[in-house]
């Protein structure tokens, strides 16, 4: 069967970039709608975020802050900054063991992998295909296949089974990327041809990493690139030889297992459900009001609204002795005020 994308000019430009020679020398980088489809079934950031401000602020709330954009990196550093550790025991929510179809055709291809997305999948899905993992770190981890080909998973942003590697909190990505993180994305991406799937490229470290290097060629899919204008992106366009494909991502993948993997070996695919949403719901549904309400407060803070979260902290700033032990104190009451 021969996939259409609606017009013929997508399957011109990826037959033209990606004969096969080329394609023995691409790299995939991969954000979260990589992993949306079932059985995997996992949220975009914005669908998370969404769901997380549901579990935290009332109606009203919600209303009012629709005009912001609450990214899901505020939620956690809130999160974070009032009851610690215990917020990496959100990240339950990307222990998902069944990977999607899109998975295994990246993982076919045998080829270097760069991910942002803190679920397991493309360990699993090299799993499914009978690789073996002989070395891994918090962020590199090596799998070997049956002819004793290595290839490389760099978690940029950590994995969710290793809570010191996340980043997913403000502080940590307004830390910025090391030399280290540089080096080893050059070492991957330069000279090579780099297929972008599923990735907004909204993180200013993502950015920096991407703007240093120096892929061959730049595929970027995305079936939203005209809808959702993005100033990072567009800089990689003016900097790298980019090629933008407005194409669904799952079918995408369908295109590259049909013409490139001919011997494309199909694993069965295990059913799930999405209970992502219940974990959180369970999650924030397990803490005090008095949590809730402190980070609801440091949500406003880090949005710029600081008179709301005046307003929530004076609301239980009389019950003094509730907030023993708690990290929002009356200092940061008087630091909201001034």
């Amino acid at each position: 069967m021969k996939l259409l994308f609606g017009n013929n000019t997508i399957s011109r430009t990826v037959n033209k970039i990606l004969n096969k020679d080329k394609i023995k020398k691409v790299v995939f980088f991969t954000g979260a709608a990589i992993s949306t489809a079932p059985p995997a079934s996992l949220p975009l950031g914005s669908e998370l975020s969404s769901t997380l401000m549901r579990c935290i602020f009332p109606e009203t709330e919600i209303r009012l802050l629709s005009n912001f954009i609450v990214r899901p990196e505020i939620l956690f550093e809130a999160t974070s900054e009032t009851i610690g550790n215990q917020v990496y025991n959100l990240f339950a929510i990307f222990d998902v063991i069944n990977p999607t179809e899109n998975h295994l055709v990246i993982s076919s291809f045998g080829s270097p992998i760069l991910t942002t997305n803190f679920d397991n999948l493309h360990e699993h899905a090299f799993e499914a295909l009978g690789f073996q993992l002989v070395s891994e770190t918090h962020l590199v981890r090596i799998y070997k296949s049956h002819t004793g080909r290595e290839v490389e998973i760099l978690k940029l942003h950590g994995s969710f089974d290793s809570p010191v590697s996340i980043v997913a909190f403000l502080s940590k990505i307004y830390e910025g990327v090391t030399d280290e993180l540089i080096n080893l994305c050059n070492s991957v991406i330069n000279d090579k041809i780099l297929i972008i799937l599923g990735y907004s490229c909204r993180d200013a470290d993502i950015f920096e990493l991407l703007s240093q290097a120096k892929p061959a060629e730049l595929i970027w899919v995305d079936i939203s690139f005209e809808d959702l204008p993005n100033s990072f992106r567009k800089q990689l366009a003016q900097k790298h030889k980019l090629y933008k494909i407005n194409c669904d991502i799952n079918v995408f993948c369908q295109y590259l297992k049909q013409t490139y993997l001919i011997n494309y070996t199909n694993c069965p695919l295990l059913e799930t459900t999405k209970n992502w949403k219940i974990k959180i719901a369970y999650f924030y549904g397990s803490l005090t009001q008095l949590e809730r309400d402190c980070i609801r407060a440091r949500i406003f803070y880090h949005i710029g609204l600081s008179d709301h979260a005046v307003q929530i902290f004076k609301s239980f700033i009389n019950t003094r002795k509730q907030l023993s032990g708690m990290p929002f104190t009356e200092q940061d009451y008087r630091k909201l005020g001034k």
